[in-house]
């Protein structure tokens, strides 16, 4: 192709329309001659910036740069660019930025690396006409003096491991002020703050704020759909810097057992393991010492779990706060109600807020909408009928695109037949959100209806792929977008802000509305369908790479859900997908949530499948990680039981030798654990098997100090994982060789394994293995007399590793301890301090450490 795509410490850039889907749909002609006029605009400023495009999807760019300070001048140019150029009116082009820069290496005419999609990431949570950038990419250019950033704060974006600060670009001739980003924030709170104006509940939230503080347990009551999660989010958004430790939201509307509701609050409390062995301690011995207010959302259905463990946060951790919505109280011992009650459409019709809410609506619906004063009149009438209910009064003005509010009254009074629900005992004012859920329904188109019902089956939000492989069969493939669109216009599901461009929720309302239109058989036949979809990416046969990691963070709560309704009907898919659960959270460093996860299915565990020997070996493999000996040794007794009853795991057919093997080595029999990987492996397991015991043997004899051994073995695992495409753990397996070969004298082999590593670290953003690689090198230099390079390598991948947060064993801490030593004599003090005090920076680390592995690699010896 002619393209030079740069390699090392590489800045890349993504650009997108914003809004161009509605685009299409509204002014089709239009717009794609606009989107031509844009590629050119796009194109010519990334070419006079020397960067490179690697590839176009669509409205969507993908930059490469070589010169971080060429690619943030580049997207200020497009910016500038696009904010002149003269749209027509109806189709004004509107384009997110996002830019971070990271290690990478072309593949071909591509890349496959983390950094490219972290930099999609970044894009991704920010709004058209902006730029968003990582802090990488301010460390590694000079910005020009027209240029500067501003700290938009800290996030969790997905890809990245830890919170992330994101800055936006910021010059004289750029928009300045935008939403907030579409993601969720990292400091003091989790909180999205809602589309719209906070309408007609300044009262309500005034005694609210008066009723909330520390030891306090208040529940806002109030029917479904009269806004009690809008209201208890202003009052997270309003007083969260009252909080030293924040507000924290807990959606409990996508959990339907009462099992999930501690693990879903720890999980988004942040609570670590911690050293309590009862999940309810864990969490109360987090908040005990923290002034933090919890916000739990649709409590309803779970009233005696949230009492429960409302009851012990209020008694034990006094300096924290709980907010609960609830159709109903709680009834826990010093509960404060604070009932909220529908919007009020009496006195000045242009300023009620029920009619302030339905006009504000009706503009998003349709931004040219303008009322007449007979239109007030009619809506207000409208209001009442529909008793001021929040959500009702939304979902009627989502429709005056189409109706005006006249034909939207006339049409329900038409039918008085859905005036009344036909449950006797339903809350008045909750009949008139039925008879909208009615209505609305009764005006779809047959497809309409159908998908509607099948993304029933979603438990939290969905994306585009999801969504079509729930409805594969009731609607066709291709019209699945068109749907999701019209029923968001429709405002039965809705957007969600998220780190990505396009997820989806069904309303907790909507949700047990178009269950309860549902026949059983196709609950299960959309959740299997469902099921077996995510199987495919998140189930325990796929590499648990970032991929899956980020596949599982997006469908936490839908896989969750398939666990509890496949129970019955599937348990050997359920097994599946509660493992995946629980490798999850042990991925996040929290195995006492997973625990808590599957100790919640006792059903599941004692399920006599072979599925569930694996399921059973991963339970004592998290009771391992937290120093549960006893109980670990339970589960792999029962694991065994299990397994001599229906045979073996599917996808882990070492499973119980595996985790019998680490207990014996987490008791300090080495030798055990050898013999038994050696006589587990004389059976001729899989090969997957054969990697893990590999591991397993190179663990057990490195703690018995038979170096030889563990090489061997450690060599062993890199074949099978080469064999296997393994690829999340090559680097390490390559560095942990590396390791084992340099400490019997093979630098050649040393040298090779990790120039390998290297490699794939470039590849896969890894700056850890990175440092490990200028460390190995740094002892290549000294072995060669090259004092000067083995200063400056072993310094600058210590530097790597203390930005990690990373601390070497103390083995290795020895090693690098004389090797320091031996340049401050052989450099002498004044030049070892020099190069102390100028550090490597990473592109010089990589291409000194690539320089000196390649020349012993190539060497004869």
């Amino acid at each position: 192709m002619g393209r030079v795509l740069p390699s090392g410490r590489v800045t890349f850039a993504f650009t997108d329309v914003e809004g161009s889907t509605r685009l299409i749909r509204r002014v089709p002609e239009l717009y794609v001659a606009a989107l031509a006029r844009h590629h050119e605009i796009v194109r010519e400023i990334v070419t006079r910036r020397d960067g490179v495009e690697v590839n176009t999807d669509g409205d969507s760019f993908f930059l490469a740069f070589a010169d971080a300070s060429a690619a943030v001048v580049a997207c200020a140019e497009i910016q500038r660019a696009l904010q002149i150029e003269p749209w027509d009116t109806t189709c004004v082009l509107r384009v997110r930025i996002g830019l971070h820069t990271g290690l990478a290496a072309p593949q071909g005419d591509d890349y496959v690396a983390l950094a490219v999609h972290q930099a999609s990431r970044v894009a991704a949570v920010a709004h058209g006409g902006q730029v968003v950038l990582t802090p990488d990419v301010l460390e590694a250019t000079t910005l020009p003096h027209a240029l500067g950033t501003r700290s938009l704060g800290k996030y969790r974006v997905r890809d990245f491991d830890q919170p992330l600060e994101l800055l936006q670009l910021v010059a004289a001739d750029l928009p300045d002020t935008f939403p907030a980003l579409r993601v969720l924030p990292a400091d003091h709170h989790n909180l999205y703050p809602p589309e719209g104006t906070f309408l007609g509940r300044d009262t309500e939230l005034d005694e609210l704020v008066g009723a909330v503080g520390p030891g306090r347990l208040v529940t806002v009551v109030g029917p479904g759909g009269v806004g009690k999660t809008r209201l208890v989010v202003e009052l997270g958004l309003r007083t969260y810097a009252r909080w030293a430790d924040g507000v924290w939201f807990v959606n409990l509307a996508s959990i339907d057992e009462s099992s999930a509701v501690l693990p879903t609050i720890m999980a988004a409390v942040g609570v670590g393991v911690g050293s309590a062995a009862d999940p309810l301690d864990a969490l109360v011995d987090h908040l005990a010492t923290r002034q933090a207010l919890l916000l739990f959302d649709n409590a309803e259905h779970l009233r005696e779990a949230v009492a429960r463990i409302a009851h012990a946060l209020v008694r034990r951790a006094p300096s924290s706060g709980i907010v609960v919505t609830s159709r109903e109280r709680l009834g826990s011992p010093g509960e404060t109600l604070v009932r909220i009650g529908s919007l009020l459409t009496g006195g000045d019709t242009a300023t009620s807020p029920a009619v302030q809410l339905f006009c504000e609506r009706a503009r998003r619906a349709e931004p040219a909408w303008t009322p007449s004063g007979h239109d007030l009149e009619v809506i207000a009438e409208l209001c009442g009928q529909l008793d001021g209910l929040p959500l009702a009064i939304e979902m009627a003005a989502a429709r005056s695109g189409a109706l005006r509010p006249i034909d939207i009254m006339t049409t329900l009074v038409a039918h008085p037949d859905r005036l009344s629900s036909k449950d006797p005992t339903a809350d008045e004012r909750h009949r008139s959100l039925e008879l909208l859920l009615e209505w609305s329904e009764s005006r779809l188109s047959d497809d309409e209806r159908r998908a509607l019902l099948g993304l029933g089956v979603f438990a939290g939000s969905f994306g585009y792929e999801t969504a079509r492989a729930a409805l594969s069969g009731d609607v066709a493939d291709d019209d699945v977008p068109d749907l999701l669109w019209s029923l968001v216009d429709k405002s039965l599901i809705a957007t969600e802000p998220a780190a990505e461009a396009t997820r989806y929720r069904l309303l907790h309302t909507v949700r047990s509305f178009v269950r309860g239109r549902t026949t059983a058989e196709a609950k299960r036949t959309t959740a299997q369908r469902l099921a077996g979809y995510l199987d495919q990416r998140v189930g325990p046969d796929q590499p648990l790479d970032q991929l899956w990691f980020g596949h599982m963070a997006d469908e936490l709560d839908t896989v969750r859900g398939l666990v509890f309704s496949l129970t019955e009907s599937d348990p050997a898919m359920a097994q599946r997908l509660a493992w995946s659960v629980a490798t999850f959270f042990d991925m996040q460093n929290r195995p006492r949530v997973a625990i808590v996860e599957l100790a919640g299915h006792p059903e599941l565990l004692a399920a006599p499948t072979p599925e569930g020997v694996g399921l059973l070996t991963r339970l004592g493999d998290l009771h391992l990680r937290v120093g549960e000996l006893d109980a670990a040794e339970a589960m792999v007794a029962s694991a065994t039981a299990l397994q001599q009853r229906v045979g073996g795991c599917p996808w882990d057919d070492v499973c119980v030798e595996r985790t019998q093997g680490e207990l014996l080595v987490r008791r300090l029999d080495f030798r055990g654990a050898v013999q038994l990987a050696e006589t587990t492996l004389a059976r001729t397991p899989s090969r997957w098997g054969q990697r893990r015991l590999a591991n397993l043997l190179g663990i057990a004899c490195i703690e018995a100090g038979d170096v030889a051994d563990a090489t061997r073995w450690f060599a062993r695992e890199l074949e099978l994982s080469q064999e296997l495409n393994f690829a999340a753990v090559l680097p390490s397996v390559h560095s942990n060789l590396a390791e084992g070969l340099l400490r019997i004298g093979d630098v050649r082999g040393a040298a090779r394994e990790q120039l390998a590593c290297l490699a794939l670290s470039m590849q896969y953003g890894q700056s850890m293995m990175v440092a490990f690689s200028a460390m190995v090198a740094a002892r290549l230099s000294a072995l060669a007399d090259d004092w000067s390079a083995a200063g400056q390598l072993q310094l600058a991948g210590e530097r790597l590793l203390g930005e990690a947060g990373e601390e070497l064993y103390s083995s290795d801490r020895m090693v690098a301890d004389e090797l320091l030593a031996g340049c401050r004599a052989q450099l002498g003090e004044q030049a070892f301090e020099s190069l102390q005090r100028a550090p490597l920076p990473l592109d010089a680390t990589i291409k000194l450490s690539e320089d000196v592995l390649s020349s012993v690699a190539a060497s004869i010896t």
